[in-house]
């Protein structure tokens, strides 16, 4: 079973033709502090649930998935303007993964292609109204001694803050080497800047360690750290992976 999580780097590996395989953020809390010379703005999202992918295989090198956050409850607390909350399902988004090349976790090297769109779905002002789209490039490449580093580049077209859409870049490099046979840690860093005049990066380094408790389901546990002003600050997350 290859897993698009913990890590915010995707795969390059699709699901079993005719299987189906779920994938969950089962918790998780987001932190974000922001201040200006007279306000600071804090940010606190709680997720329950929220990220669910299901990824179904449609054939030898192609999958399809549908990612949805089911519960998001945002928390706003601002020294000067007040306190807002918003709560409830958020956006829908569709991919479609084809593997290029190296569709097995045991391959030397992987790419795929992995388009999206993603529908505006939020209930409660947890989000804008727009469709997004993209198209991402992910890859692996196995190392000796059990080393493995993998990446991915992603454009996309998002929701503008000074036009209709503004262009996104993405791009993510995440080194990882099993502890066991079972157990396995991550190290990622991730950028992310959109193009305006007002943009500045996002960046975060990020860990994570996987558990496989059978060869069908896995659990994790992760902590994201913001390293750019404009990132959040931090989050913490567990999750798990079935395939059946």
């Amino acid at each position: 079973m290859s897993t698009e999580r913990p890590s915010k780097t995707d795969s390059p590996y699709t699901v079993t033709t005719g299987r189906y395989q779920i994938e969950t953020n089962t918790l998780g809390y987001t932190y974000d502090k922001d201040c200006t010379a007279r306000n600071c703005t804090r940010n606190k999202i709680y997720e329950v649930f929220g990220t669910n992918n299901l990824r179904i295989g449609l054939t030898e090198k192609t999958d399809i998935q549908f990612i949805t956050d089911v519960y998001l409850n945002k928390a706003i607390e601002s020294d000067t303007d007040g306190d807002t909350r918003a709560q409830g399902f958020g956006d829908t988004t569709v991919r479609f993964k084809y593997n290029l090349t190296g569709n097995h976790p045991a391959d030397k090297m992987s790419f795929a292609l992995l388009p999206y769109v993603k529908f505006a779905t939020n209930r409660k002002n947890l989000s804008h109204s727009k469709i997004e789209y993209g198209i991402g490039l992910p890859f692996n490449v196995n190392l000796p001694r059990d080393w493995s580093i993998g990446g991915m580049s992603v454009i996309s077209w998002v929701n503008g803050e000074q036009s209709d859409y503004d262009l996104n870049y993405v791009n993510a490099l995440v080194v990882s080497r099993p502890i066991s046979p079972s157990l396995k840690w991550y190290v990622e860093y991730f950028t992310s800047i959109t193009e305006h005049s007002d943009s500045t990066w996002k960046n975060s380094i990020d860990f994570g360690l996987v558990y496989a408790v059978t060869p069908t389901f896995s659990v994790d546990a992760n902590v994201y750290k913001g390293v750019t002003r404009a990132a959040d600050d931090a989050k913490v997350f567990f999750g798990m992976a079935y395939l059946f």
